[in-house]
């Protein structure tokens, strides 16, 4: 049986699984493909005011400009089960003023209280 709280056993298997990641031919894509913003059941509080502050940038690459964006959400528990979102974009590219991007409107509605197998959350 091997005993976890034995150090140097683990500090040899540390470095064992790095020196593995690191000869392991592997590569990396990230681009601008599809974009998809998924929730939990998670909605805010009643009362509970959250702000937050996303940036984004892209090396345009293939000759397109690259890019960046701010995202500025305000979200708001109107109830327990309802989460009403206020967002505001501003997005810069290359060669270019900064601009207003748009605003949105997102509404959550979660169905039924935590601890449900399936809690479905209707997102307007």
């Amino acid at each position: 049986m091997v005993r976890f709280g034995d150090a140097r056993l683990a500090r040899s298997a540390v470095i064992a699984g790095f020196a593995a990641a690191m000869l392991v031919p592997v590569s990396a894509w990230a681009g601008n493909g599809a974009n998809f913003v998924l929730y939990n059941q998670h909605t805010e509080e009643q009362g509970e005011t959250e702000i937050k502050l996303f940036s984004d940038f892209s090396d345009g690459g293939k000759g397109e400009e690259s890019y960046s964006a701010q995202l500025l959400e305000i979200e708001h528990g109107v109830s327990d089960y309802w989460t009403t979102a206020l967002y505001f974009e501003g997005v810069k590219i290359d060669g270019e003023d900064y601009e207003f991007g748009g605003v949105r409107f997102e509404n959550r509605l979660r169905l039924f209280n935590y601890g449900h197998f399936l809690n479905p959350v209707l997102y307007i």
